[in-house]
């Protein structure tokens, strides 16, 4: 039973490290806390000073193992994947300041929300007036922070 505890006791603190590698929803996590059980129940088959021992030694491998873990995480390949920073695909916000009385058209249908195509650039803008339909000519009246305001041309 003594080997039986202790194969659980590894296998809950490498359940608990994984976890936060592998996205189960607390399905690996459910799987290392049964292990903790299961150690602890077999050790305490053996004796009762064992079975406090493996209790304790299981209080310090599932807090090791999430330890570790958060430790190496950020590092890891599989973190450095899931950022676009590292993937190179990060686009900082665009400068929108100088675009107040310019001119363009609407590339998507604004609803009021859409994109416009002003300057030959592609801008994230809200229509003033309600929706405004694709390719109509519109013009920059304001920008508030990134937001930029636009309405329909008047020719």
């Amino acid at each position: 039973m003594l080997m039986l505890a202790i194969a659980l006791l590894v296998a809950a603190a490498v359940l608990c490290f994984l976890e936060l590698f592998v996205p189960t929803m607390g399905i690996v996590t459910t799987l290392g806390l049964i292990c903790v059980l299961g150690s602890c129940w077999a050790a305490f088959t053996v004796g009762a000073n064992t079975g406090w021992l493996f209790v304790a030694l299981n209080v310090v491998g599932v807090i090791g193992g999430f330890g570790l873990a958060f430790k190496y995480m950020p590092r890891s390949p599989m973190a450095l994947r899931s950022t676009k920073v590292e993937e190179g695909g990060y686009e900082p916000v665009e400068k929108v300041g100088d675009l107040v009385g310019k001119t363009g058209a609407a590339f998507t249908t604004l609803r009021p929300g859409g994109t416009a195509l002003i300057e030959g650039r592609k801008i994230d803008v809200v229509a003033s007036g309600g929706f405004i339909e694709r390719d109509a000519r519109i013009k920059v009246i304001a920008i508030e922070g990134t937001k930029v305001t636009v309405e329909r041309e008047v020719l």
